[in-house]
């Protein structure tokens, strides 16, 4: 934690993430209500159910994000910061693959992705085999995020050369694995991987004296959502 820097306790911390999920979930229930009484009645019971499962939506997402703030997010720094003096550069990398790789796999969006696939493809894109694909893609780009930290690489250096690799791919894949492709660079940019993958890498910056900590310790997003686009493309380079 920054010296001068008081970190929120408890209440105030659950307190903020309420209002925020409350800000997310309650457009879309008053637009659904408005829906409902004038163009698309919902009868009494499908209303009922939506608004039942509107409150379990906005309390399973606030205990969620309540979980990441108070468990993950510091565990993950405090995990950046001990890992370059414990194991050095290729110990950091490996550990680092290693818990992204695992967190994707068990990421929710990651999962719901991997079984709508599975079943709008009658079974012909495995389910696991897209997960275990995706995992990688994540990996081996949280890996480049750190070389990018490590060696000063300017983030365009990375970024750019990958999206150029994903439009000539593009160009060889079935256009079934080109839709996947994209929409799994967007979930895994969800509340779980990032969030973690993140403080990893705010922690292991705050160890390494970088002159520039912000543009060093951030557009790991970037590098998150183009992963597993890559991945994709490749399995279904595979599959064609």
């Amino acid at each position: 934690m920054t010296a001068g820097v008081t970190a929120p306790n408890g209440r105030e911390m659950a307190l903020t993430i309420g209002r925020e999920v409350l800000t997310a979930v309650s457009p879309i229930v008053v637009f659904v209500i408005i829906l409902h009484f004038t163009l698309a009645p919902l009868g009494t019971e499908g209303l009922v159910r939506f608004l039942f499962g509107s409150v379990m939506v906005t309390l399973g997402l606030g205990l969620f994000l309540l979980g990441v703030n108070v468990g993950v997010v510091p565990l993950g720094e405090r995990v950046g910061a001990e890992l370059p003096a414990r194991l050095g550069a290729i110990g950091v990398f490996a550990v680092f693959m290693l818990f992204t790789v695992l967190g994707t796999m068990a990421d929710p969006n990651v999962q719901v992705l991997a079984g709508l696939v599975g079943t709008a493809s009658d079974g012909a894109i495995p389910s696991l085999r897209l997960v275990a694909f995706v995992a990688v893609g994540v990996g081996i780009y949280t890996v480049l995020s750190l070389l990018r930290v490590f060696f000063q690489i300017p983030l365009g250096w990375i970024v750019l050369p990958s999206y150029v690799l994903a439009f000539i791919l593009a160009g060889f894949v079935d256009d079934r694995f080109l839709s996947v492709a994209f929409d799994a660079g967007g979930v895994t940019t969800g509340p779980l991987i990032v969030p973690f993958a993140m403080a990893l890498n705010v922690g292991i910056v705050s160890v390494l004296g970088v002159r520039d900590r912000m543009s060093a310790a951030f557009g790991l997003v970037a590098m998150i959502f183009i992963g597993p686009i890559l991945a994709v493309l490749l399995l279904g380079l595979l599959y064609s």
